[in-house]
């Protein structure tokens, strides 16, 4: 009997320490503030709040911007978490208005961790404005500042969900910039091939003979390019798109055709003028 009556007893202390730590009341301090409780911020500027919490369970804190009692839409970081038994850690909000946003009001709220309701929040008055310039020049962070930062730097890095997001943004931007550039070659393709096609139809009709023949090389290359890209799908968006590369590249053997006829045309013409020269005018 002794066995099983200890077993309950304790039982029945554990559930009354839990109880205990889950009633046990939470004390949250704002210990500091960067930059000072009256500040001009700008586009993006982090407003930094550092923080004590006194609790027997696990919290989460956040933080909340205010202006005449109404919530301000800033943004900040999700909850900090903090185990059992406290401790000291800091938090961010930044702003990116369309105009100056005044903030006259920051609150952190702490619940308990499983909790949706707080167990106690904590406001101090400020004086913050949020301007829609650019932070001209990084300013210089305290050190408590810098550490935070450096912490969140390795939370961030073992977290599986942030670096499977950086990941697949990451790609999401280089497919955007891959995209614009495919859009500049084949702008630039189409607009050399223009400008070839102009040059080599003037060509035709001035040059004479063998030459004539040569003008039409660039427009003959065009042309097989873009029946060999078509056939082969090459202009489907769901290709590489490396169309733009090869037509330049074609085009630019037409053009090296076209400067050696026309090196070889201007050559004749000297020597011929150097054979026949023009009669002097009569005394």
């Amino acid at each position: 009997m002794r066995g099983p009556l200890l077993a309950l007893v304790l039982l029945a202390l554990f559930g009354a320490g839990h109880r205990a730590a889950a009633d046990s009341p939470i004390n949250l301090t704002i210990l500091d503030t960067d930059p000072g409780l009256d500040a001009r911020l700008h586009y993006r500027e982090p407003f930094y709040l550092r923080y004590k919490v006194e609790s027997n369970a696990p919290v989460r804190v956040a933080a909340e911007a205010y202006c005449r009692g109404e919530e301000v839409p800033v943004a900040t970081l999700a909850e900090r978490a903090l185990p059992a038994g406290g401790g000291t850690d800091a938090t961010f909000i930044f702003h990116w208005p369309e105009q100056p946003t005044p903030v006259d009001e920051i609150r952190l709220t702490v619940r308990r961790d499983g909790q949706k309701q707080p167990d106690a929040s904590v406001s101090i008055p400020v004086s913050l404005t949020w301007d829609a310039k650019p932070m001209p020049a990084q300013r210089s962070l305290p050190e408590w500042v810098r550490g935070f930062e450096l912490q969140r730097e390795q939370e961030l890095a073992a977290d599986p969900d942030y670096q499977a997001y950086k990941r697949r943004t990451t790609s999401q931007r280089g497919g955007v910039r891959g995209k614009q550039m495919a859009t500049v070659f084949s702008a630039a393709a189409l607009l050399v091939g223009l400008v070839v096609t102009a040059l080599s139809t003037y060509l035709m009709w001035s040059w004479r003979g063998l030459y004539r023949a040569l003008s039409v090389v660039p427009l003959a290359l065009l042309a097989y390019v873009i029946r060999r890209s078509i056939g082969e799908g090459r202009f489907d968006a769901s290709t590489q798109n490396l169309w733009p590369f090869e037509v330049l590249g074609w085009l630019a053997a037409g053009l090296a055709v076209l400067g050696v006829a026309w090196s070889v045309t201007r050559g004749l013409k000297s020597r011929n003028k150097e054979r026949d020269p023009e009669p002097l005018p009569p005394a």
